[in-house]
């Protein structure tokens, strides 16, 4: 099986093993955003989501990642996590100017 590769020049090999679609109504200025969950070779579970916040200490725009045993996991540590950064910036909702989406091509 592919988590048992060990190939010369390769560091490690992920899996996309999920991709959804979150709606967040009035937060999101486009009402959603994606969340793709990828699976590592030891089994752990990694998301990501394809929409980037503006943070407010240093007006950069930051992706946010979770982690999980599971799927689920994965995907509701990420939301959650996107939650905080909102919080961290007193984010209510958020407006085009905060905002950036990933490239469709890495998406």
């Amino acid at each position: 099986m592919w988590h048992n590769l060990h190939i010369k020049n390769v560091g490690r090999i992920k899996k996309i093993v999920a991709e959804f679609t979150i709606t967040m109504i009035p937060i999101l200025p486009y009402a959603t955003m994606k969340v793709k969950i990828y699976e590592s070779q030891t089994g752990h579970f990694t998301g990501a989501t394809n929409l980037a916040i503006k943070r407010k200490f240093d007006d950069n725009y930051e992706f946010t990642v979770g982690s999980g045993d599971t799927i689920q996991g994965a995907l509701e540590n990420t939301i959650l996590k996107f939650n905080e950064k909102m919080s961290e910036d007193d984010y209510l909702e958020l407006n085009e100017q905060d905002i950036s989406y990933a490239d469709w091509t890495d998406f």
